[in-house]
């Protein structure tokens, strides 16, 4: 299997939000969605990075012999619109040219640094994750709605968070230790939650 470079992965999306934003984003393109959306998807082939935090219920889950699985908490496919929102912070100016070795690169680094955080994954149990889904939805309807505000997601499920060393592999041992020595942590406490992802959201996809 050929590894692709993750800058290579954030330089396409940056190159196809820039070459497509005026054609396809916006009130009048109800299927953005499914258009850039697949561009936030391709942030699932780079590698993740993990935040060695886990729920509760992943290591109680653990202990009985169940493997946790990973959540994107930031959801890359509807998070990764920002960037089109707020094209002044994010992308290269339509007047300038990204393509070729040469191509210009303005925000870019801006760009990686907000496209990297939606790799950033926590354990959690697959009911959890499958529960944390349904609170964005995407399915038979024009534009994406958000159920509840993507901070308030881990508390509003009810998915308290502990930590892991990272350089010990998760084993039934480890999650009784961490059980055992650990409180329970805050999802607002311990996550980052960029503040353009929430007003993006608010202002365009939050069902009050």
């Amino acid at each position: 299997m050929t590894i692709v470079p993750t800058q290579n992965y954030l330089l396409s999306i940056f190159r196809s939000f820039w070459v497509n934003r005026e054609d396809t984003w916006g009130p009048d393109h109800p299927d953005w969605y499914r258009i850039h959306g697949r561009d936030g998807y391709r942030v699932f082939s780079m590698p993740n990075i993990h935040s060695y935090l886990i729920s509760e219920k992943a290591l109680k889950e653990k202990i009985k012999g169940k493997t946790p699985v990973l959540d994107h908490y930031l959801s890359p496919q509807l998070a990764s619109g920002v960037p089109l929102q707020f094209p002044h912070k994010y992308l290269c100016p339509q007047d300038k040219d990204v393509r070729g070795k040469n191509g210009a690169r303005d925000n870019f680094n801006n760009f990686c640094e907000y496209m990297n955080r939606l790799r950033v994954v926590v354990k959690v149990t697959k009911k959890e994750n499958s529960e944390l889904s349904k609170l964005t939805i995407t399915k038979k309807v024009s534009f994406p709605k958000v159920l509840v505000p993507t901070d308030k997601k881990y508390s509003h499920i009810g998915i308290p968070l502990y930590r892991l060393p990272s350089n010990e592999k998760l084993t039934v041992d480890l999650a009784k230790k961490v059980l055992d020595t650990q409180d329970a942590l805050k999802s607002s406490d311990v996550l980052y939650f960029p503040k353009d992802l929430l007003q993006y959201e608010k202002e365009r996809y939050l069902v009050s």
